[in-house]
């Protein structure tokens, strides 16, 4: 009876000290970018604003060896370019001809070795496709999860890598991230 009763205590103490309004501690810091757009990144990582120039987002560790970087453009300038190079398909949606000019550059220029569809197509309501793709720079083995998404006015690429050896490590942290890409409403 006497054992009954102290498991009956601990129980009640238990439930009675759980505070239900207490939100998750969160692993990422979300960060807000002119204005514009906010990510969520990895605690981990730290501003490098010598990853990409034109990223309006450069985080990444050196330490674990797992960057972002964000890249946008307007819709407009680029629909308007690609038109004016006779390259603009006008068959597919614009998110599609914006993927596929990257992962062509992709392809043409970085020499990839592996490039397949991830399985996202909608971020926060927002078109998007993704893709995992693989190269080699210098001797080092690199792997990307790359989202682009398309907004009302803009274009934006997230594109987050690692060495390939470490990709299986980050996939996670990668899906989170261009999951929680968000427009900042004006």
């Amino acid at each position: 009876m006497r054992f009954t009763l102290s498991i009956l205590l601990f129980f009640l103490i238990f439930i009675s000290c759980k505070d239900k309004n207490v939100e998750p501690v969160s692993n990422y810091n979300k960060v807000a970018i002119d204005s514009l757009y906010t990510l969520e990144v990895p605690k981990y990582m730290e501003v490098m604003n010598s990853l990409y120039d034109q990223a309006s987002l450069q985080y990444g560790s050196r330490k674990k060896d797992a960057y972002t970087v964000v890249i946008n453009e307007s819709k407009k300038d680029f629909i308007g370019y690609f038109h004016k190079i006779k390259m603009y398909n006008e068959n597919l949606s614009v998110i599609k001809n914006y993927a596929a000019a990257q992962v062509n550059y992709f392809r043409e220029e970085m020499k990839a070795t592996k490039i397949e569809q991830y399985e996202l197509t909608k971020i926060n309501n927002y078109n998007a496709h993704q893709f995992r793709i693989e190269h080699r720079v210098n001797h080092y083995k690199i792997a990307y999860l790359i989202a682009y998404i398309e907004t009302e006015n803009d274009l934006f690429m997230i594109m987050n890598w690692t060495r390939l050896n470490k990709f299986d490590q980050f996939e996670n942290e990668f899906k989170d991230i261009n999951g929680s890409f968000k427009l900042i409403q004006k």
